[in-house]
């Protein structure tokens, strides 16, 4: 059985030197879907340091490899001069 260990990506770009950071990213691949190499390598960083998105990774503990990663991102929606509200909008 595998142990996971779990890291926010915000931690290692604190604690380590960026082109390690870069490196770990790297080793991640996703043939299925290259959008998702993609924002792991070029932009959950950026995102990261701006406070778009958190981005988790998931190394296996046994040899620290990045088995995969989630990213949360707050979604805040501002309504002015609404009245009345719509039930379709209210769900949306």
């Amino acid at each position: 059985m595998c142990n996971f260990r779990l890291a926010p990506l915000a931690d290692l770009v604190e604690n380590l030197a960026e082109d390690r950071v870069s490196s770990i990213l790297s080793s991640y691949s996703c043939p299925i879907n290259a959008e998702i190499e993609d924002f792991l390598r070029n932009k959950a960083v950026d995102f990261s340091n701006a406070s778009i998105a958190r981005t988790y990774l998931l190394f296996e503990e046994s040899n620290m490899a990045l088995a995969g990663f989630f990213t949360i991102a707050p979604k805040s929606l501002i309504l002015r001069n609404i009245s009345p509200l719509s039930k379709t909008l209210a769900k949306n």
